[in-house]
């Protein structure tokens, strides 16, 4: 009995298998049937718009190389003109500034060269007059000099001839006097002496 039941348990499990296994693989070929239908028509699409955008692409890259190489003309023609007429500017106005500093430097080493000139003959003519002043004063001081030295002499000479004489005659009279009592001592003392040889 319980064999019977597992062999028809069995057939029927077997039957769904089958069924399922058709089932499933019906669907796997629908699937992939249409899946490889998306993918034929998704890599179509894909390729055209690749090809169109590749076209496009190119076109535009065409006409941008384009565009930027007439304005890279446009762009080089206008700095080499600019250029041009900036270097040429500059070179006259350098030319000018030369000149003008060659002018003014000529100017400056005349005026230098008139003031250097004014000034060494004043400077001379200064030094001429100092050196006269100086001469004169010189002259006027020596001879000063010598009167007061001449005057000094000679009143430093009166000074010693007075003084002199009043030493002359202070010593003459010291002496005489000296001299007087001297001769008065030596009188008393002869007189003393001779009054005690006669006691």
């Amino acid at each position: 009995m319980l064999d019977v039941i597992k062999t028809l348990i069995v057939a029927r499990f077997e039957f769904y298998n089958l069924i399922i296994t058709t089932v499933l693989n019906v669907i796997q070929t629908v699937v992939s049937t249409v899946w490889n239908a998306i993918k034929s028509v998704i890599e179509t699409v894909t390729n055209a718009i690749g090809s169109f955008l590749s076209s496009a692409w190119e076109a535009i890259k065409s006409a941008v190389t384009a565009v930027l190489s007439a304005i890279k003309a446009v762009v080089v023609s206008a700095w080499e003109a600019i250029k041009s007429a900036i270097t040429t500017a500059m070179e006259a106005i350098r030319s000018a500034v030369i000149a003008a500093w060659e002018a003014i430097k000529s100017a400056v080493s005349s005026a230098i060269e008139a003031i250097k000139n004014v000034a060494v003959a004043a400077w001379e003519a200064i030094k001429s007059a100092v050196i006269s002043i100086m001469e004169a004063i010189k002259t006027a001081i020596t001879a000063a000099w010598e009167a007061i030295k001449s005057a000094v002499s000679s009143v430093v000479g009166a000074i010693k001839e007075v003084i002199t004489s009043v030493w002359n005659a202070i010593k003459s009279t010291v002496t005489s006097i000296v001299g007087g009592l001297k001769d008065a001592v030596v009188n008393v003392f002869n007189s003393l002496l001779s009054g005690i040889k006669k006691l």
